[in-house]
């Protein structure tokens, strides 16, 4: 019987209205590797609940993941705290922690990705650093590319993902799970993959709103591109992004 050999963790705050987006391109993995899927939330009137994780199940199931966990603190908690309980909520077979955040929709070969650069023992943290990015407000989609100590699909070996530490930290908290846990060997995504993932501002209300304005005023490290969302995602999940 397959056992998960990575967990993607997936936190959220008051985030029902976007995380759908997230979970739409997990649903949509293209990979041979078992994972398994662990959210934390609190139980808000903006919440996605526990039906609007499960709603996504089956397909998930279809795209290679074998547990759903969804866990209901009953108090709100940090976020590095949420980070911290789906690690140690993690199947002892998985290696591998995969951070989503719910306003991203990643490119379909993450988990394969994750998996290719840290299960080989190649790397203990994997990230990109080009993307995209969509403000849904706006209606603005700039390029993003920089390559320095923390960016986008962040990954690393389980073992890392463990010592992240329950603590309050508002800013800053990617730096900060770098810095504290110490990888001594990072890889970065070089692959046109990560070209398809598409980061939104506008709705997840653990993100601030420094991006949104770096989004529209265009400057580094965000810059112009000649793509539109049409080509980056799929018309069902445009048509209904652009419904929120």
């Amino acid at each position: 019987m397959s056992k998960p050999k990575v967990t993607v963790a997936l936190p959220l705050w008051d985030s029902g209205d976007i995380a759908w987006l997230c979970l739409e391109s997990l649903c949509r993995q293209v990979t041979d590797v078992p994972w398994e899927l662990v959210v934390v939330e609190e139980n808000t009137p903006s919440a996605l609940g526990l039906s609007g994780v499960f709603a996504f199940h089956e397909r998930l199931k279809s795209a290679g993941c074998l547990n759903v966990i969804h866990l209901l603190p009953p108090l709100k908690i940090p976020l590095l705290t949420k980070w911290h309980r789906a690690a140690h909520e993690a199947s002892l077979s998985s290696g591998v922690y995969v951070m989503c955040a719910a306003d991203n929709y990643y490119q379909p070969n993450l988990v394969q990705d994750s998996w290719d650069a840290i299960g080989s023992g190649k790397f203990d943290w994997f990230q990109s650093y080009r993307c995209h990015f969509y403000d849904i407000d706006s209606d603005k989609l700039v390029e993003y590319d920089r390559q320095k100590l923390t960016g986008i699909e962040m990954s690393m070996k389980m073992e890392l993902a463990q010592k992240i530490p329950q603590v309050v930290r508002r800013r800053g908290i990617d730096l900060f799970i770098y810095r504290y846990v110490k990888p001594q060997s990072v890889g970065w995504n070089e692959s046109v993959h990560c070209l398809n993932t598409v980061c939104t501002h506008g709705r997840n209300k653990i993100s601030g709103s420094n991006r949104k304005n770096l989004i529209n005023k265009v400057r580094a490290p965000f810059r112009k591109c000649s793509h539109t969302l049409s080509e980056l995602l799929p018309s069902d999940v445009r048509e209904k992004l652009y419904s929120v």
